[in-house]
């Protein structure tokens, strides 16, 4: 009797074995399940929540990890084109009013006690950087400092011709001292040689080998956008220079 029962309890567990097609059916009562807890939490079939829910919870597949996208960066002002004055942030001179050049980068910027006009070192050629509008309206001189990014001259305004440089239509560099004479005397080019006397940078370029001639475009605006934060150019150039 013993061993009958025995023999039996192969056949006892075939029949209570679950079959695929009632392994099929449980499987879509626990999904559906899942599915109505899914719902529970969320506005209808179509929330992003409730599909993320059966997703992840009920099919077993991985979270989508949605990134922020990179914040847009503000496209930077365009530089001028070169031989084009522009107010700006130079990386040499400062803020200034500025030009670059194939040797450097020459400009006006406000300082304590009126205006700066800087040379970066490289447009030197000689221990005194020369320069005289075309039309002899101003002129001066930039002593090289040796071992500086740029060399400068500073004082007021009126003093270092610079309202006289909103009216050129180019700019001479010579590679000696310019020397003011006074108005209406023109200006002495201080050569190894001796002084040369001229009366413009037009003459002092027809004279002088070397001279070079920097462009003009833009100068006149961007002094004039200088002016509204350097209240000592403002003023030379709203009266006239004595």
């Amino acid at each position: 009797m013993l061993r009958r029962s025995l023999a039996t309890i192969p056949v006892l567990l075939t029949l209570v074995a679950v079959t695929p097609a009632a392994q099929a059916q449980m499987d879509a009562r626990d999904m559906e399940i899942c599915r109505q807890q899914c719902m529970s939490g969320a506005r209808d079939a179509d929330d992003p929540r409730y599909k993320s829910c059966v997703r992840t919870r009920c099919m077993g597949q991985p979270a989508v990890r949605r990134t922020a996208p990179a914040p847009r960066q503000s496209a930077a002002a365009p530089a001028p084109p070169q031989g084009t004055w522009a107010l700006g942030s130079s990386e040499a001179l400062g803020v200034s009013v500025h030009v670059q050049t194939d040797e450097g980068v020459i400009g006006i910027a406000c300082a304590p006690e009126g205006v700066a006009i800087r040379a970066t070192n490289g447009l030197f050629r000689a221990p005194a950087l020369g320069w005289i509008t075309d039309t002899g309206s101003a002129g001066g001189t930039i002593q090289l400092t040796p071992g500086a990014i740029y060399s400068e001259v500073s004082g007021p305004a009126c003093a270092l011709g610079v309202p006289g440089l909103a009216a050129a239509t180019a700019l001479v560099l010579v590679d000696a001292p310019v020397v003011p004479k006074g108005r209406g005397l023109g200006y002495g080019l201080t050569l190894p040689a001796g002084e040369v006397p001229v009366a413009s940078g037009a003459e002092a370029q027809a004279r002088l080998p070397g001279a070079r001639n920097v462009p003009v475009p833009g100068l006149a605006a961007g002094l004039g956008a200088l002016a509204t934060s350097c209240p000592p150019l403002a003023e030379a150039l709203r009266q006239p220079c004595p």
